[in-house]
């Protein structure tokens, strides 16, 4: 999702992408949002929603992805970190590491 967050971008194809890979991997695809921008709320659209979603990504947009993953046992849910859109993809606007943490 991460990749392909750049300027322009649909937030359907992002989603689809995402869907495709989590599906391969035997999870479901996203039923509720797999992410959103930020602005004067902090969930805004664009939104990466299986309802839908016609706004593209822009330049200095703020954007939260959050995809999730779940089966009969567990869910896993990134917490959720804020991306500037730059002209160059997404850049991290938090200091903290991107790593998996286990509770």
């Amino acid at each position: 999702m991460l990749s392909m967050a750049m300027p322009g971008a649909d937030p359907m194809a992002i989603l689809a992408a995402s869907d495709q890979f989590m599906t391969a991997k035997g999870y479901p695809a996203e039923g509720r949002l797999g992410g959103h921008s930020q602005g004067l709320d902090i969930v805004e659209r664009p939104a990466l929603s299986p309802l839908g979603e016609t706004i593209r990504l822009q330049k200095n947009m703020v954007v939260s992805l959050h995809p999730t993953a779940h089966g009969k046992t567990a869910w896993g849910y990134p917490v959720n970190q804020s991306f500037l859109i730059t002209a160059d993809g997404p850049k991290g606007m938090t200091r903290s590491p991107n790593e998996i943490f286990v509770v």
